[in-house]
């Protein structure tokens, strides 16, 4: 779908090969046969928190040749191509649909020196046009998101395809956005089940089925991937450069991998559970009219936890020791629904599976963090579970306090943070590329890559929590945590 070919990109491929630089240092990015020099870029970011990826762009021109022949018009679009820097992992091409361009008054009469800001979706084939073409017969949802996969010209990935929810879904005048969007609300597999939809980077359609994600234990063995250094080396594998070897996946802030792709310098933590909570309550009470059976129908509701997760963490059911998560129950109202499936046209669990699935999506997003990461880890993917070590070393009372028993931390001088540590969904991945200006801020000498991760977790670990030895005074607590 990209504007650009394999000969324009790669000058030698092949692993211990040394590969052309087109799409490394700098993403090579193209609008109507005009490609952006590496002085011209600013501020590039591709976002994929959302269920499709979005493009922020800013450009300044030093030329007014893009804005007199190749300024984006009607339908236009941005053609974008990042190289791994290894033949280990596929290259990211992209185009975008242009939404939005914006710019500053130009510091000249003609325009030849101007800001551009961009803003883009991932272009997929007629994606804002209303569809009756298609109706997909007696089908399961995950069936119907294949099929929906082929007709669009996007791969298919799932981890969950045998989903309880056979009916007709069809077009009726409504977009694929549109079409994608309601599959993601209505998937049902059991009552044990919550389902996302989402499409990469990669031009694939991701259905996951996310509480088998968010419910792996432990002690899951952690998957491998490549391990390497600074990303921003010319060369793959042998001739040097950026150095590939096998490795567990497990990300950290440890300054022992600073100079690795599984080294973040720095985070962010969030804290959205208030909100949730008062908007959505620990638990529902649903009404629905069912037309088939001719009464209104109503079922309580609770978001998922993972079985035996309030024995050693915090399930995020209020504050610890108190019940008032008990009786915070709010009713809600469905509306109606003619079901049973073949004389209805929707599956029988089609109201419930609307709030099954969006409310544990937000359960999960209660806490969430971002880890910034200057070596650009392309092992990372949305949807993957990956386990997250931080590391505690500077200051000794945190040391202290933030560990278990077993960790040492006084002894050892470090510890691991038990209430950050552990495994983490990822629920997006950022690439974002800057230019770096000399010190007096005038020329531009190159850019550097940077990669922001979004991850979240559903159940929290502590510090270890007996409260017998709990003391006010904080010098005291050692390992211990009260609350």
């Amino acid at each position: 779908m990209s504007e650009f070919t394999d000969s324009e990109i790669i000058v030698e491929n092949g692993i211990g090969k040394k590969i052309g630089a087109a799409g490394s240092n700098v993403p090579v990015i193209s609008c109507n046969g005009y490609t952006f020099s590496p002085n011209e870029i600013k501020v590039f970011e591709i976002d994929t928190t959302d269920w499709i990826p979005k493009l922020d762009l800013r450009i300044k021109t030093s030329s007014g040749v893009f804005l007199s022949r190749h300024f984006p018009k009607d339908g236009d679009l941005l053609s974008v191509f990042i190289r791994s820097m290894t033949s280990l992992f596929k290259p990211i091409r992209v185009d975008f649909i242009i939404l939005h361009v914006d710019s500053n008054f130009s510091k000249d009469s003609e325009g030849n020196t101007q800001i551009y800001d961009f803003s883009g979706i991932m272009n997929l084939t007629n994606m804002f046009s209303s569809k009756n073409d298609w109706i997909f017969e007696d089908m399961i949802s995950a069936k119907a998101c294949l099929e929906l996969a082929n007709k669009i010209g996007l791969g298919f990935v799932s981890n969950d395809i045998e989903t309880n929810d056979k009916m007709t879904w069809r077009a009726n005048g409504t977009s694929y956005i549109s079409i994608i969007d309601s599959i993601r609300q209505h998937a049902y597999k059991d009552d044990n089940s919550f389902f996302d939809v989402w499409i990469d980077y990669y031009y694939n359609m991701n259905f996951i089925n996310l509480n088998k994600v968010y419910s792996v234990s432990d002690d899951m063995k952690t998957l491998e991937g490549y391990y390497s250094g600074i990303y921003q080396a010319d060369y793959d594998t042998i001739d040097g450069g950026t150095q590939n070897t096998k490795s567990t996946m497990i990300l950290t802030n440890s300054l022992e991998s600073k100079s690795s792709n599984m080294f973040f310098k720095s985070f962010s933590i969030m804290n959205n559970s208030g909100f949730k909570n008062s908007s959505e309550g620990y638990k529902k009470k649903l009404y629905f009219y069912d037309d088939l059976l001719k009464e209104n129908v109503s079922f309580e509701m609770s978001p998922f936890k993972t079985a035996g997760s309030e024995k050693t963490k915090n399930p995020m059911l209020g504050r610890k020791g108190e019940n008032y998560y008990k009786d915070n129950i709010i009713n809600e109202w469905l509306g109606f629904q003619m079901s049973g499936v073949p004389v209805g046209n929707v599956h029988s669990k089609w109201r419930l599976a609307q709030i099954q699935n969006e409310w544990n999506r937000l359960e999960c997003e209660k806490i969430t963090l971002k880890l910034n990461f200057e070596n650009c880890n392309f092992n990372i993917f949305k949807g993957m579970v990956i386990p997250i070590i931080f590391e505690v070393v500077e200051d000794n009372l945190r040391v202290k306090v933030s560990g278990n028993m077993e960790d040492q931390g006084e002894k050892s001088g470090a510890s691991l943070d038990r209430f950050l540590s552990g495994n983490y969904v990822v629920r997006g991945v950022n690439l974002k590329w800057t230019q770096n200006y000399n010190d007096s801020g005038q020329v531009p000498i190159t850019g550097k890559w940077s990669q922001i991760v979004k991850v979240s977790r559903r159940e929290w670990s502590m510090p270890d929590t007996p409260l017998d030895n709990f003391s006010q005074d904080p010098a005291d607590w050692a390992t211990k945590y009260a609350f």
